[in-house]
């Protein structure tokens, strides 16, 4: 077990931590919250593919040597099997942790696309920043999963360096999907979210087929059986309804415009757009007209 700390001033230090040393200071802790199992799975998969790195935040211990901050990073190491170097701080009063701990918020992706935007240091500057980290993680999931279903391990697990990086490598085509949503929303409220993630997916294959539609969507030029007309049609009619509905909902309006730009490529007529998100007759979540997986 870790040492127990006198009154003196705490302790820092650097040291590798390995599965049994942290089964053994999982053992030895103080009261805490509650362990949040996504966290640590997410935390756990970030150090199986190397993407952790100590960033100076110390695992705590308090004066009677019991570990009082860094649970979730301790039960990662044990879940991933793999060793890694956290800062470490012994002797901290528990009643002073008690106050301070946990107290602040976690820095997302958006934080580090706006910091990133905003730092002289960089080169690169995000239009949409609060966005396009939702945005990222609804395509990321599709690429893996074959839908933009955010309750999936998949998407719940990514972690912040995964969406940063994906919002870099794909900045152009995420913040046109972003300016494309916002001329659609200007005129039929949809979940933005998923509507700038369908946007990104129909564009990878044929641009002007996806300009057209959207400009379809905007302002029609024919009604019947006009796809785009009809996904206009059932937004605006779903939105005044009280009760939840799918244009509220990320899956069911991502399914809706793929499926509406689909019928549009192929010059298909429609009355109504229809997405059967689950019961006896489910439907898989449609794959946009002519797309191919980018790897």
């Amino acid at each position: 077990a870790a040492p127990v700390m006198g009154s003196g001033a705490p302790v820092a230090s650097l040291e590798a931590i390995g599965p049994v040393k942290a089964r053994i200071y999982l053992r030895n802790q103080a009261p805490n919250r509650l362990v949040n199992e996504t966290l640590v799975t997410q935390y756990a998969c970030a150090m199986l593919d190397s993407e952790w790195h100590n960033t100076g935040d110390p695992i705590k211990f308090d004066e009677q040597g019991r570990l009082a901050d860094g649970q979730h990073r301790l039960q990662a190491v044990v879940e991933s099997e793999t060793e890694q170097v956290f800062s470490v701080a012994r002797g901290i009063p528990f009643d002073q942790l008690l106050t301070t701990v946990d107290t602040g918020r976690k820095r997302g992706a958006a934080d580090v696309l706006t910091i990133m935007s905003a730092d002289p240091s960089t080169d690169i500057t995000f239009l949409y920043p609060r966005n396009l980290p939702a945005v990222a993680k609804l395509v990321m999931t599709y690429y893996n999963q074959r839908d933009i279903n955010r309750s999936t391990l998949f998407c719940t697990t990514l972690s912040t360096t995964q969406i940063v990086r994906f919002c870099v490598s794909n900045k152009a085509a995420l913040e046109d999907a972003c300016r494309i949503e916002a001329r659609i929303s200007h005129t039929v409220q949809m979940n933005k979210g998923a509507l700038a993630a369908s946007i990104f997916l129909c564009q990878q294959d044929d641009g002007e087929s996806l300009t057209s539609f959207v400009d379809e969507v905007i302002r029609p030029t024919t009604t019947k059986g006009n796809p785009a007309y009809a996904l206009r049609e059932q937004a605006m009619k779903d939105r005044m309804k009280r009760s939840p509905d799918w244009s509220k909902d990320h899956r069911l309006t991502g399914a809706y415009f793929i499926k509406a730009f689909n019928a549009f490529c192929v010059g298909r007529t429609v009355e109504f757009i229809r997405f059967a998100a689950f019961g006896e007759r489910m439907e898989e979540f449609p794959t946009p007209y002519g797309w191919e997986a980018p790897f």
